[in-house]
């Protein structure tokens, strides 16, 4: 996903909290089927929405939060941006005029990286224009893959616009990262890389052709911070011995630092957050000690008494804290979007369109795992029902698919909410797609 940049200057900031948002708010999801991808955003927008919340949902398929929302918008897929930009006529208009608080969750459902960015600035410039940002309950929500993207947009990281041109004749450091497996682009971008450090908790198609392995701690092994979608910084803590001589994260970076004359922290986890408020302006201000800090939480009911009234989890180790609004009142540059231009199928070629969900994907539940080998994602196609009948296959048979250079197998799953002309495709799940693009797809049999 693009648009973390944007995040920073016009997310969601301190005080902001899905947990109180009623009648006042008015909540947009665009591009994302939270059901699916953010299961626990899903539930508090839902809750939001029976408090009284005006949800508006944006997506070219149904969703699960069709049911709870205020209005439905359907466009095709490269329409996201108009869709953005048309809010504020008829019904959706209405909605959005009356609320005091405007909150914006944008995902990357059919786009890739430059329709992402696009996306983001619309959603972006909308709340800018509305007055929509540096004040509680108001402002914008990437709906990221991974657990501390927003981090690392705070950190001042960016997606690179080619990387296997990036890649190509470098030195390359790559961390918690399997570019090699995710892409046959990107391995054979690689396989020209001057020289290739991997960091990395387990094997992977990339330690197979690195130069040199630093063995990794797992998040369970070690602490740390995470900072989430939401803009919160949390603490984590170690639940489990860690395992032969890995090490920490920053541990292995400051001591390759240190070989290159660079001094970082090390040792204490404590001391590295304190480098990082002193340094990063996203987290002036915060200690380590402010995100450990807790209050009582409610209801208490179920923690030491006779039945079950709601939690049973009492929180000693942090609340964490928001990080500040980056927009106090005063506007900021945002680049006009433009409207992604989504290549046509021809022929028998169906649109392959690239969605998220929330799979584990090998590196959570081990493959030595039997009982929970069944839980790790598979790779899949989605087809609407009159789409499969014309290629002649039903639901849970293997296909072959194939598009621009990649080729594989995925299983079908029926879908009768999305286009004809369309098929699903899950990120990451055996498949290196990165944006909507023509496809073949071939009844097994046929191809063998």
């Amino acid at each position: 996903m693009a648009g973390g940049d944007l995040r920073t200057m016009t997310g969601v900031g301190e005080g902001t909290n899905f947990g109180m948002m009623g009648a006042e708010t008015a909540i947009v999801v665009v591009a994302s089927n939270l059901y699916e991808e953010a299961p626990i955003w899903y539930l508090r927008v839902k809750q939001a929405a029976d408090r009284g919340a005006n949800l508006i949902v944006l997506n070219p398929r149904e969703t699960k939060l069709d049911r709870f929302a205020s209005h439905v918008v359907r466009y095709e897929y490269g329409e996201e941006v108009k869709a953005v930009q048309h809010l504020s006529g008829a019904k959706t208009g209405d909605s959005l005029s009356a609320a005091q608080n405007v909150v914006i969750l944008f995902g990357s459902e059919g786009l890739g990286v430059e329709g992402n960015a696009n996306l983001a600035a619309a959603c972006a410039r909308f709340l800018q224009d509305g007055g929509y940002v540096g004040k509680p309950n108001n402002g914008l929500i990437g709906v990221w893959e991974r657990a501390n993207d927003q981090g690392a947009w705070e950190m001042g990281f960016d997606v690179a616009e080619d990387l296997a041109e990036a890649l190509k004749g470098k030195a390359v450091y790559i961390v918690a990262a399997d570019p090699a497996g995710d892409d046959p682009k990107l391995a054979q971008a690689l396989e020209t890389a001057s020289f290739v450090v991997v960091q990395d908790v387990m094997q992977t198609a990339t330690t197979g052709i690195a130069d040199v392995v630093l063995p990794a701690r797992t998040f369970t092994e070690r602490e740390g911070t995470l900072t989430s979608g939401e803009r919160r910084v949390q603490r984590f803590y170690s639940a489990v011995p860690p395992t032969g001589e890995s090490r920490a994260d920053y541990t292995i970076t400051a001591q390759v630092a240190g070989h290159m004359g660079i001094d970082l922290e090390g040792f204490s986890v404590s001391a590295v957050f304190e480098r990082l408020a002193a340094s990063v302006k996203s987290f002036a201000g915060l200690t380590y000690a402010k995100i450990s800090e807790v209050k009582p939480q409610w209801p208490i009911v179920g923690r030491g008494d006779m039945y079950y009234g709601g939690t049973t989890y009492e929180n000693t180790m942090g609340l964490g804290a928001h990080l500040p609004a980056a927009t106090q009142g005063e506007a900021q540059a945002i680049e006009r979007p433009h409207r992604e231009k989504v290549p046509r199928p021809k022929g028998d070629e169906l649109l392959a369109v690239p969605v998220n969900k929330l799979y584990d994907r090998g590196t959570t539940v081990m493959q030595s795992a039997d009982l929970l080998r069944d839980r790790i994602g598979h790779p899949t196609i989605a087809l609407h029902p009159d789409a499969a009948k014309n290629l002649g296959v039903e639901a849970g048979q293997l296909v072959h698919v194939s598009f621009d250079g990649v080729s594989g197998e995925a299983r079908v799953k029926l879908d009768p909410t999305i286009s004809v002309e369309v098929a699903l495709v899950p990120r990451e799940m055996g498949f290196a797609i990165r944006e909507p693009i023509p496809a073949q797809i071939r009844v097994l049999e046929q191809v063998q």
